[in-house]
């Protein structure tokens, strides 16, 4: 099967995950590749279990610090789940801290939904079963604790979750995960000379001078040739993300935040802001290697 080179797929100055057709030995000496989180893809009665813990993980590339997130990895599994069934799901909280978690974009009712009222203190779980009564659509989890929502999703406390219908089960997209059907999960940070995560509490709006996918610095993947789907995700506190692929060719934007569009639009970039989600198709047929970059906008609050 080709594969595309080891580049970028996202970039500092430009945030930068590359994808690739074309071995490139040198580049994958200095790069690492992209790492894909778990799949939980949700069957008949089968239990999603969410198990918050620290664990130790080289964020900054070198250094093996205290990290949190779930199921013994740095952010959460992609929870992946059919309109018209039930999400069974069990939260455990190994954590220090007390924490409330949120599925944003996920349309239930209150007591089912978790947020902040539903707070797990240290050694708690939930089991909430929620059912799922909306179209196909990519939504995230993340922390929602009263006044400690955006240090513990800095810390690692993010994933994304995917519902899908019988309309996406049809449409003709790729739909091979972490093959051809990618989550890309971006966040900006900064770190001490030890690699430890560093938050200043007291700014309102942090911007990382960091910027990471997945929680890999500039990663590359390789793919095979065809259409390519990047599921973005823009888990950052404050930064908003220009995007765009370095060779300057055309994206096909199909989806955002709570659904698929009308109709499929050709775009040169895409702004994303935090919170928000966008589904994108990168045509790999007739290129080798090529990066998806972010320009040089900042924040949402310096442009």
């Amino acid at each position: 099967m080709p594969r595309l080179s080891r580049r970028q797929l996202l970039k500092t100055a430009a945030i930068s995950t590359a994808l690739s057709t074309v071995p490139a030995p040198l580049l994958a000496a200095s790069r690492e590749k992209l790492v894909v989180p778990p799949l939980i893809e949700v069957r008949r009665g089968r239990p999603i279990v969410l198990t918050m813990q620290e664990m130790n993980y080289p964020l900054d590339g070198s250094h093996n610090v205290t990290v949190w997130g779930f199921n013994g990895n740095y952010l959460g599994p992609t929870i992946k789940i059919k309109s018209g069934s039930f999400a069974k799901l069990n939260y455990h909280n190994n954590l220090p801290q007390s924490v409330a978690l949120s599925i944003q974009g996920l349309q239930a009712s209150g007591e089912l939904f978790g947020g902040a009222a539903r707070v797990l203190k240290k050694g708690e779980s939930w089991a909430p079963i929620v059912p799922i009564e909306q179209p196909a659509a990519s939504c995230w989890y993340r922390s929602a604790t009263l006044a400690n929502s955006a240090y513990q999703t800095y810390r690692g406390l993010a994933g994304m979750w995917l519902i899908e219908d019988e309309q996406s089960l049809k449409a003709n997209l790729p739909n091979k995960y972490g093959v051809d059907d990618i989550p890309l999960i971006l966040q900006d940070m900064e770190f001490n000379n030890d690699g430890l995560q560093l938050f200043k509490q007291n700014q309102p709006h942090f911007v990382g001078n960091r910027l990471l996918v997945n929680g890999i610095e500039a990663p590359y993947l390789d793919v095979a040739r065809g259409w390519i789907r990047l599921r973005l995700l823009n888990a950052s506190l404050a930064r908003a993300y220009d995007l765009r692929l370095d060779n300057d060719q055309e994206m096909l934007l199909i989806a955002q935040d709570l659904g698929f569009l009308p109709k499929a639009k050709s775009i040169k970039s895409l702004v994303l802001s935090p919170g928000e989600r966008a589904e994108i198709l990168v045509n790999m047929n007739e290129i080798d290697n090529v990066s998806l970059i972010s320009g040089s906008k900042r924040s949402l609050y310096e442009k």
